[in-house]
């Protein structure tokens, strides 16, 4: 695609969105946007210590891990263990 044709394409985004098309955000949508306008936030703290290694998750993540590891009878260890090696695996 061309400049021309993508400033074609993309006309309709060069001026505001008339208040007509618009509409108020559901519970979802509401909870996940107040989340993006928050700072950065990160879901997994690892401190290291003496007795090894410790690992805390924000609850939603652990709720959703713990979700997946029961469905593809694992345990949270094994799906740990998994999605980092994975992604070791992709950016080596």
């Amino acid at each position: 695609m061309t400049a021309k044709e993508l400033a074609e394409a993309t006309k309709e985004f060069d001026r505001p969105i008339p208040p007509s098309k618009t509409r108020p955000l559901n519970k979802k949508e509401r909870a996940l946007f107040e989340r993006m306008r928050k700072a950065p936030y990160c879901s997994i703290h690892v401190t290291r210590s003496p007795d090894g290694v410790w690992v805390r998750l924000d609850p939603e993540l652990l709720r959703r891990s713990t979700r997946y590891a029961a469905k593809e009878k694992l345990t949270l260890s094994q799906v740990i263990n998994r999605s980092l090696k994975g992604m070791l695996a992709i950016v080596e």
